[in-house]
């Protein structure tokens, strides 16, 4: 019993949060749909741009994506650079009239492309028919103008283009065959939205399911206070009328009477019984609590990383976060949660150790190009770049750091529960 505790402010405490995050809850769904209608209408003013072409010219339409630009090729060189990835490649395009522009094309080039190659590089080849490539205007990054220069003179045999007469033969942007245009089109604003409306609604769901949980917690517990107090008025009640007698089968008046008692003698129930029923743990609800907990340890792992401090001690946060969850929604942190919360953060420190450099390997390579297929290329091949850039060492580093701190925070918070287990046993046998 616990007759120190307002059940009506806990209840009414309760009720608030429940409000609150359900009104969150509302909050994120209308980010949500804000997020659908966004997509729905950059997917619609991107189907109008690609409806419409017109023909290229590299001196104006740098950064124009209102419609396909078109081009008429008559030869094309083999690459002379690609991106890091390897994924895509930039060549010279000749029209018709001898005008040359820079074209980044996706993949190696097909079979349909080989006489319009040959045409630049055979003497006796012959004029291919015009092909027509269409893509969007974007501007030509510096380092793809310093290999345009040194190729262009090669190619020509001869050092007519430096820096400064570049823009008279090559214009100021490129044609991108890799890509569409979008036009007025924003889906980064519909992304954007999307993934804090996605975090609102997991962040208010949690603490509703949370709040819901503690509103019914409190009920059961004035309930079995209630239940408590009859059965002491009643024992209270058969002790005055000379009825009552200890488990140990004396009765209230007779010598050496109650010596080993419990609680009373009410159906066998004892102090130390009720507080197990009390206090005893749920498994599974303590599991999701712990993998709540410890995903938002891993994300301090993540931010620790990201501005370049020693990781392995935000394995703290992380068996931190695992074990308050735990305790959180199974209602006792006991050496069982505590061994659970342990194997949980023993993967989930290698998987935040992962992320980590994930990370940092797309930020190194976001200098080149910042878009998803630089996040799925890193994926790919994270062991080589890993390998390449010499990042074992400290990776390894970092996850020895963080496993000998989840193990000491482990260690610490298990013996504060033997301490608390030995005060009650303590507790226990002073009142018997």
């Amino acid at each position: 019993m616990n007759p120190g505790l307002d059940y009506k402010k806990e209840i009414r405490r309760a009720t608030i949060g429940i409000v609150a995050s359900a009104i969150v809850l509302m909050l994120a769904f209308s980010v949500a749909l804000s997020a659908l209608f966004f997509y729905l209408d950059a997917v619609a003013e991107a189907a109008i741009a690609q409806k419409r072409e017109g023909p290229f010219d590299p001196w104006e339409d740098s950064g124009r994506q209102d419609s396909y630009r078109t081009w008429r090729v008559l030869g094309l060189t083999d690459e002379f650079a690609s991106d890091f990835k390897d994924t895509y490649h930039y060549h010279f395009a000749f029209d018709t009239d001898k005008y040359v522009v820079i074209v980044r094309m996706k993949g190696e080039l097909g079979e349909e492309f080989t006489p319009y190659v040959n045409y630049v590089y055979e003497d006796e080849a012959e004029s291919p028919e015009p092909l027509t490539i269409r893509g969007v205007a974007a501007p030509i990054p510096e380092d793809i103008r310093e290999f345009a220069i040194e190729s262009m003179n090669l190619l020509y045999d001869s050092e007519f283009m430096a820096q400064e007469n570049f823009e008279d033969y090559l214009g100021i942007c490129l044609l991108d065959t890799s890509k569409k245009p979008v036009g007025r089109a924003n889906f980064k604003a519909a992304r954007i939205l999307a993934i804090a409306g996605a975090a609102m609604g997991a962040a208010a769901l949690f603490i509703l399911l949370v709040r819901i949980r503690e509103r019914r917690n409190i009920g059961l517990a004035e309930q079995r206070e209630q239940e408590q107090m009859r059965e002491l008025e009643a024992m209270n009640r058969r002790f005055l009328e000379g009825e009552f007698r200890y488990e140990d089968g004396t009765g209230a008046d007779e010598p050496g009477a109650g010596a080993s008692r419990g609680w009373g003698g009410i159906e066998g129930v004892t102090e130390e019984t009720l507080s197990r029923q009390q206090k005893k743990s749920r498994v599974f609800p303590g599991i999701l609590g712990a993998l709540v907990g410890s995903l938002l340890g891993a994300a301090v792992w993540v931010a620790v990383g990201m501005v370049g401090f020693l990781t392995g001690i935000a394995g703290l946060a992380i068996m931190g976060g695992a074990a308050a969850g735990y305790e959180r929604l199974s209602g006792r942190l006991d050496k069982k949660g505590m061994g659970i919360c342990l194997v949980i953060t023993v993967i989930q420190v290698f998987l935040a150790n992962l992320a980590t450099y994930g990370v940092i390997l797309c930020r190194a390579f976001f200098k080149w190009e910042a878009s998803m297929d630089t996040v799925r290329y890193v994926a790919g091949n994270f062991w080589q770049l890993m390998t390449e850039m010499e990042c074992w060492g400290r990776f390894g580093f970092d996850l020895v750091m963080g496993y000998l701190l989840s193990i000491w925070t482990c260690f610490r918070v298990i013996k504060g529960i033997s301490g608390r287990e030995r005060k009650r046993r303590d507790v226990g046998d002073r009142k018997r």
